[in-house]
């Protein structure tokens, strides 16, 4: 800490140490013994801890708080962007483009259960109808559809989430950083629960999850009706 402050100041920039704060663990457990006197410390509270990379971390992930004010964020700009009155096509962008990068930036790092994607997606879905933008007897494949293919271009967050975390999980096996190869080779719950992607059936692509969609929406019989004439023509 000391050897930053030195350099920070030798190139005449302000590290902020007064805006700094120490959270002191030894063996496992959180000590009081401050080797920094000038800088404050984190409170002693295991409940509380520090926010890095916007992660807030502990001893370990906070994960189910961070998970709970990661869901409100993603609920709260969905609403944000549903009372912002702009067309269809528009919402769907918009929700992609500002509220799904709030989840999509834990999926990888948090592990998430199939449940609770499925219970956003709904929550998310139930959103859109409310303020008439998703009908409620209308197909939930159409709407994770592509545009370009007759579908509406909403993102799922059961999709997103499995695309991520396969695409990550393709990413630490093929790199050959040395700290990554040692990710690779270190068996830890989050390092197996990651890699389980990289192989059928839990592999995810985009063209997966446009593949399931489209055919999910074909087998309707009265919501397909159409894509399949269309296919045939």
């Amino acid at each position: 800490m000391s050897i930053v402050e030195d350099f920070s100041n030798d190139i005449n920039m302000s590290f902020g140490l007064d805006k700094c704060a120490i959270l002191l663990i030894k063996n496992g457990k959180y000590t009081t013994t401050n080797i920094f006197p000038k800088i404050p410390k984190v409170d002693d509270d295991e409940s509380k801890g520090y926010r890095y990379l916007g992660v807030m971390e502990g001893l370990d992930f906070y994960t189910e708080q961070v998970k709970k004010q990661t869901k409100q964020e993603y609920l709260s700009r969905v609403r944000k962007i549903l009372k912002s009155d702009i067309d269809g096509g528009k919402t769907m962008t918009a929700i992609c483009a500002f509220a799904m990068p709030v989840l999509r930036y834990t999926f990888g790092i948090m592990k998430w259960t199939k449940g609770e994607l499925k219970k956003l997606d709904i929550k998310t879905r139930k959103l859109l109808t409310m303020n008439g933008h998703h009908h409620p007897k209308a197909s939930t494949h159409r709407l994770y559809l592509h545009w370009s293919r007759g579908g509406r271009g909403m993102t799922g967050c059961e999709d997103t989430h499995n695309c991520e975390c396969t695409a990550l999980a393709q990413y630490v096996l093929g790199s050959t950083d040395d700290l990554t190869q040692v990710v690779r080779e270190t068996p830890t719950p989050t390092q197996k629960f990651l890699l389980k992607f990289a192989s059928l059936p839990k592999y995810t692509s985009s063209e997966t999850v446009e593949t399931t969609h489209h055919n999910g929406l074909c087998n309707k019989p009265l919501h397909g009706k159409f894509f399949v004439q269309q296919a045939n023509i």
